[in-house]
């Protein structure tokens, strides 16, 4: 299936169940949690690159150290693709939302047997109509600036 095809399923199924109130969670969504589903949504949409990132299945006897050593290589999986991106001049956002619609979009790449974790969108930053591109926080200020 083309990146594209993916791209807009993907968006369209987190929109729609966000519309329909159908999400995959055992909460109701907060408005911060709704407002991000629907923005990551959208730059999914945007994004010229998706890439999906699943973790396998194991069965209750193969082990929880298994599932947590392969959730932790997801993100590392997952902040290799990003740090990679960025020295490519690459924009990249890590997406989790997409696990509230988790089993459509399993059904539409045809993955079975495996949890997805996340995603990834890659893309060049565009300016907006004025030409401004927002700058990017330096990591001192992400990390040292909070503490």
């Amino acid at each position: 299936m083309q990146n594209h095809t993916v791209r807009n399923s993907v968006s369209a199924a987190m929109l729609h169940a966000l519309e329909a109130q159908q999400l995959e969670t055992s909460h109701e969504l907060t408005k911060a949690e709704a407002s991000s589903v629907y923005h990551s949504a959208r730059a999914i949409e945007q994004a010229p690159v998706l890439v999906l990132v699943y973790s396998p299945l194991r069965s209750s006897q193969s082990g929880g150290s298994y599932a947590l050593s392969d959730l932790q290589s997801s993100g590392a999986c997952m902040q290799n693709m990003a740090l990679a991106a960025h020295s490519l001049g690459i924009s990249s956002l890590w997406i989790c939302d997409v696990t509230y619609v988790a089993q459509r979009i399993n059904e539409l790449v045809d993955v079975r047997n495996h949890q997805l974790v996340a995603a990834m969108a890659l893309g060049y930053t565009s300016p907006d109509a004025d030409g401004y591109v927002a700058p990017r926080r330096s990591l001192t200020n992400s990390f040292l600036g909070s503490m």
